[in-house]
């Protein structure tokens, strides 16, 4: 396991991976090995998803930041689906995070315009259960619309044949690209997009100076 050793670095300049819902920090250790060649440190931020409405995740999360990034001298956060909108509202509302240097954000396959799927599986009970309240909270972001924010950027994932409208399967690339100032797409389906050697590639060029490139069409 190496984002331990990558964090105990001196000042480093890391990136605080957020994994989504139903998920676990596993989700994101591909990723995290690919920014530690790419000279970052990182660490795998985990958070009970399923037991947690979405305000009280972000509480979490930040918790574990301030916990495990202590000393970094730039911390940026990269989180997939729920991690992205997390990742977000920390960036946008950064008083959970208060004094320590945050840097860019990169959400992956974030529902900022919410998701049809949630909307379709927060109206049945066993789906309510299993994922618990932060499916609603993601349910109700839909017809939201977000301002493109300096510092965010967004990489969708965009499946290769006909979907109406475009998207990884469960979100659609408008919403992925709700509220970043960047924004690329990528062929895979919503839950490959961490594991994706392209997303490392764009994540690591916006974290560095900014930029996503090309989107992959």
């Amino acid at each position: 396991m190496h984002p331990a050793g990558a964090a105990d670095r001196a000042d480093p300049v890391g990136v605080a991976l957020i994994h989504g819902l139903a998920r676990s920090t596993g989700s994101m250790w591909l990723l995290a090995r690919r920014l530690e060649r790419a000279g970052f440190a990182t660490v795998r931020i985990g958070y009970p998803s399923r037991r947690l409405d979405f305000e009280a995740a972000v509480r979490r999360v930040a918790d574990e930041i301030r916990r495990r990034c202590a000393g970094w001298r730039l911390i940026h956060l990269v989180g997939h689906s729920l991690g992205g909108l997390i990742a977000a509202r920390l960036s946008e509302r950064p008083e959970g995070l208060q004094g320590l240097p945050l840097g860019r954000v990169v959400q992956l396959g974030a529902p900022g315009r919410g998701a049809a799927i949630a909307r379709w599986l927060s109206r049945l009970g066993p789906a309510r259960a299993f994922l618990g309240p932060a499916l609603g909270d993601i349910a109700a972001r839909e017809g939201r619309r977000h301002r493109p924010r300096p510092g965010v950027g967004a990489v969708a994932g965009r499946l290769p044949f006909g979907l109406r409208p475009p998207g990884d399967g469960l979100v659609s690339v408008r919403s992925a690209w709700d509220g970043a100032e960047a924004r690329a797409a990528v062929r895979s389906i919503h839950g490959w997009l961490p594991l994706s050697p392209r997303t490392a590639r764009l994540v690591v060029g916006y974290l560095r100076d900014g930029r996503l490139g090309e989107a992959e069409r």
